[in-house]
């Protein structure tokens, strides 16, 4: 809308409404756009902030998928390493072979790989070197 027209319109208006509710009016409607862009600035900064900390998580949940892919590898590992023993025992006839497997097995079992886990938060967080 050009400025004549809005004029025009204000013209017509003052008959109906005093130059003072006007005037009001107008205030009103400017402070309310005033705060909608300001509402809009707010909201990219909550936005930008919010990707910021799902980035954050995103990345920690990778780190410790791959710490405890790690930790679950090497004690598949072992065990798997155990049974080869117990069945060459086995297949040998062995019996000391067969028992030196059962119990390196049963303390791999027995020992729980999350004993530690505060402390592997903590270095996690910490955001401490771990060799994996």
């Amino acid at each position: 809308m050009n400025v004549n027209k809005a004029i025009q319109k204000l013209a017509d208006v003052k008959d109906l409404m005093p130059s003072q509710d006007i005037t009001n009016f107008l205030t009103a409607i400017i402070q309310a756009r005033k705060e909608e862009a300001q509402s809009r600035v707010e909201m990219q900064k909550v936005q930008a902030a919010r990707e910021v900390a799902l980035e954050a998580i995103r990345k920690k949940h990778d780190l410790y998928r791959l710490v405890f892919d790690r930790i679950f590898d090497e004690r598949r590992d072992a065990i798997a390493k155990h049974f080869d023993i117990i069945d060459r025992g086995i297949a040998s006839g062995n019996q000391e072979l067969i028992l030196g497997g059962l119990k390196a097995l049963a303390q791999i079992v027995a020992a729980s790989p999350f004993s530690d886990l505060k402390a592997l938060a903590q270095a996690l967080e910490g955001g401490e070197k771990i060799e994996i």
